[in-house]
């Protein structure tokens, strides 16, 4: 992968990309749903985004950590006037909002002995975000908020590599338009399926490698019971730690697939990640 583009994540943080959001969470917290909202046709039209509205929600074996949702207008000025009228109306309603720019932090007056949420409002492009922490403002939860404004400042420009996908170890670059047709979360099982005009991509992650491979011979062997879509022509190469698999399949209408496989067992982790990237010709996904 190229240079990030995204500042350093902290100590014992984890990267996670999906429908164009990235975010350095905590190693503990664990992202029990993702989901973004298909456009309909004049969304498609007014603003070309695969997931105009959607929310990312963390947790760990304690309670809700976050919950990140977002919606996109229509263009990037339309955000900045819609921004600032949410603002002047929680100030009204006597919150206190700290400005960043591009941002602003709200925080509700204390009652009770149970915390306060702690809420953040941010603009990024044609986008708004609204950031929720149920247990409220803390140095962990700082240091989340701080590292996303860095990321989504209303600066920063998108990467023409397209929207950033990291989940559980599957990182890979997917185009701007691309729609998710699966996503599996399961424990020693995760699957992102990503489909574009032209082509698809699938990020995966299986686990706990050292079982799986202890009824192969080798990686090699396990990539290839893995990959069975019928008959293909292609060639497999073995570089270092990792298997890649490049060929060539015929469907119907006399279409070519043209297929990338790479899997890679990642030791530290104890799993096997792979990606497979298709692309085809003559005809629409």
């Amino acid at each position: 992968m190229d240079a990030p583009f995204w500042p350093e994540l902290p100590s014992g943080y984890q990267l996670i990309g999906s429908y164009g959001v990235l975010l350095a969470a905590p190693a503990e917290w664990n992202p029990v749903l993702l989901r973004g909202h298909a456009p309909g046709p004049l969304q498609r039209w007014l603003k070309p985004d695969p997931a105009p509205r959607g929310i990312i929600a963390f947790a760990d074996l304690r309670a809700t950590r976050l919950e990140l949702r977002w919606r996109t207008v229509s263009s990037a000025e339309k955000s900045r006037q819609v921004f600032s009228k949410m603002v002047r109306k929680l100030q009204r309603a006597g919150l206190e909002a700290e400005l960043r720019e591009g941002a602003a932090l709200i925080r509700a007056k204390k009652s009770g002995v149970s915390p306060v949420p702690w809420q953040v409002l941010a603009v990024h492009q044609a986008r708004l975000y609204e950031l929720t922490f149920p247990a409220g403002h803390t140095v962990e939860n700082a240091s989340v908020v701080d590292w996303f404004l860095r990321t989504h400042s209303p600066t920063s420009r998108q990467d023409p590599r397209g929207y950033l996908w990291s989940l559980y170890g599957c990182v890979g670059w997917a185009p701007l338009q691309s729609r998710v047709e699966k996503m599996v979360l399961q424990p020693g099982h995760v699957e992102i399926s990503l489909a574009y005009r032209g082509g698809r991509m699938t990020l995966g992650s299986n686990g706990p490698a050292d079982r799986l491979l202890a009824a192969c011979e080798s990686l090699l062997q396990w990539a290839k019971a893995l990959h069975r879509e019928g008959p293909c022509t292609g060639q497999w190469h073995v570089d270092g730690d990792r298997i890649i698999y490049t060929g060539i399949r015929m469907r119907k209408f006399c279409r070519r697939v043209h297929q990338e496989l790479e899997f890679h067992h990642d030791a530290a982790a104890n799993r096997i990640l792979w990606q497979h990237r298709q692309r085809w010709s003559g005809g629409r996904t």
